[in-house]
């Protein structure tokens, strides 16, 4: 019986706990969904910073297209999470006042987390990763898979600003907090995550709400 308990306690499932402390740095988030806040459905994306206080406290910047209007704040907040179950809460405040609350689950070690938004007629989802240590030019260089609205292309990153595939061609900036301007046909505001492996992105030509991804191959 002792041999087999210990068995069952070094299975992946009892091994994956979190420290409250897992949380804590820089992370980008990428959240997309269709509230119907005002009866009728508009859809909605956002790309932003947060940072993770280890005494529970968050402060960054969300950039947020709803129904094609395109708007940065400054957002503040709170968090919780539990090292038992890996589960995660925060709530946060824009300058305006407003509050929006979200839930999910962290990975254990705190690199990564999916969740999504509890306010009713939300229903946002999406991931925070976390930052780079430093971002620049050269945080985004060689391959890239790039999914747009749906659509999947390629491209290559020089890591000096350019963008370059058979079909298209495009320029970036990449400022010290990671988010990153890219002119890639659209318009996008993006957030360099996880190493400059990925980037999350939004458009930002009025009129369209639309989701990117950019993942290093």
């Amino acid at each position: 019986m002792r041999l087999l308990l210990t068995l069952v306690f070094c299975l992946p499932g009892f091994s994956q706990v979190c420290g409250n402390f897992d949380l804590s740095g820089a992370y980008g988030f990428q959240l997309s969904g269709n509230p119907t806040i005002a009866g009728i459905a508009k859809p909605m994306a956002a790309v932003g910073r947060l940072d993770f206080t280890a005494d529970g406290k968050i402060s960054g910047t969300s950039s947020v297209n709803f129904g094609g209007l395109f708007l940065g704040n400054p957002v503040t907040g709170t968090y919780k999470s539990s090292g038992a179950t890996c589960s995660l809460t925060f709530d946060l405040q824009d300058d305006s006042g407003g509050w929006q609350h979200f839930q999910g689950k962290l990975t254990p070690g705190g690199a990564r987390a999916q969740f999504h938004q509890t306010d009713p007629a939300t229903g946002g989802r999406g991931q925070l990763v976390r930052l780079p240590a430093s971002c620049g030019l050269d945080s985004l260089h060689g391959q890239y898979a790039v999914t747009i609205d749906g659509r999947k292309t390629a491209t290559a990153a020089d890591g000096h600003g350019n963008f370059s595939s058979e079909s298209n061609s495009g320029s970036y900036t990449v400022a010290s907090d990671c988010f990153v301007e890219i002119n890639f046909g659209a318009k996008l505001r993006g957030i360099v995550v996880d190493d400059g492996k990925t980037v999350f992105a939004v458009q930002t030509d009025p009129g369209k709400v639309v989701t990117a991804t950019f993942t290093a191959q």
